[in-house]
């Protein structure tokens, strides 16, 4: 009797302990982390880190993600089994796998979806993802530089927009300046902006931009955007520290360009002067021509009502003598 009763607290201690065992695996475990299709059996989802969702690629495509080790990751395309990715050394029990592709790829819009393995026992599958294979990777888009609390006119934001996950490279006057700033959105449309290493100087600067996306494609060129940068009147800074005589010289190229702006501007205000006389002499000239031309008609009018008033007087004048 008492071998049976230690017998069932035993058997209830066991039951105790393997519920608090799964109830404390089930809140330890990460969010993501599904119940397999084997019973008991708890298989973290696989993390995916490319492609993400929206995504425009080229061919050939890698994919890439972590999983818990000792799992295996199978991954499906269009709901058609492509294999097991392949493990790399990995950190804190997570192995790093990736899976290149290129067969299946057709240019259009195709689901990606991954599934963990842990020795014939699956975890449901992973959010689907979208992706969309175009011939060629979309360039960027430049939009109009801009100016704010952060940046100085020399320095402006360079700004535009272009395809998630990918790198922006920066050009200005046809020489690489660096890569921009991305913030990926859930369209799949990323904006950027870049901020010049050095102040532009003043004049026209020329800048464009191209995308590189995981896989090392490369897009075309964008739009062009002209950045001018004026010159700041005043007093300008010695080109080289300490150099008094520099700075002299360049003051007094200002001041001398200021004075023949001057010039220029008088001259050009006396021509204003000048056509506006020529002007309104011409309006004189065709206003006396009107008026001329008017009065020598009333003249003419007159002198032709004169006439006509007198031939009566005449023929009146005959037929009186011929009476006679």
């Amino acid at each position: 009797m008492n071998v049976l009763s230690q017998t069932k607290k035993i058997s209830v201690l066991a039951q105790a302990f393997l519920f608090l065992s799964l109830t404390l695996a089930v809140f330890l475990l990460p969010k993501n982390t599904v119940l397999a299709n084997t019973f008991n059996e708890l298989i973290p989802l696989p993390v995916v880190e490319y492609p993400k969702n929206n995504a425009e690629l080229v061919k050939p495509l890698t994919l890439s993600g972590l999983t818990i080790s000792p799992t295996k990751v199978r991954v499906y395309l269009d709901n058609k089994s492509l294999g097991y990715a392949k493990n790399e050394i990995g950190f804190n029990g997570w192995l790093k796998f990736s899976l290149a592709i290129n067969q299946n790829l057709e240019i259009g819009p195709h689901k990606i979806e991954f599934v963990a393995d842990y020795y014939d026992k699956f975890s449901s599958a992973t959010t689907t993802i979208n992706i969309t294979i175009v011939e060629k990777l979309r360039g960027p888009t430049l939009l109009a530089p801009v100016v704010n609390s952060e940046t100085i006119k020399e320095q402006p934001w360079i700004v535009g927009v272009t395809p998630n996950d990918t790198q922006v490279e920066i050009y200005l006057d046809e020489q690489l300046n660096g890569l921009a700033e991305i913030k990926n959105d859930p369209n799949g449309t990323a904006s950027f902006r870049y901020k010049p290493k050095q102040k532009l100087t003043p004049g026209a600067h020329t800048t464009k931009a191209r995308v590189i996306d995981q896989n090392k494609n490369v897009s075309d060129f964008s739009n062009k955007i002209i950045i001018k940068i004026t010159a700041p009147l005043g007093k300008v800074e010695p080109t080289v520290k300490g150099d008094e005589s520099t700075g002299q010289k360049l003051e007094n190229k200002i001041l001398e360009n200021k004075i023949i702006d001057e010039q220029n501007s008088l001259n050009n205000n006396w021509q204003r002067y000048l056509i506006g006389l020529i002007i309104i002499a011409a309006v004189a000239i065709l206003v006396y021509l009107f008026i001329a031309r008017r009065k020598n008609k009333n003249k003419q009018l007159n002198l032709f009502e004169t006439k006509s008033s007198e031939t009566p007087n005449t023929n009146n004048n005959s037929d009186q003598k011929n009476k006679n």
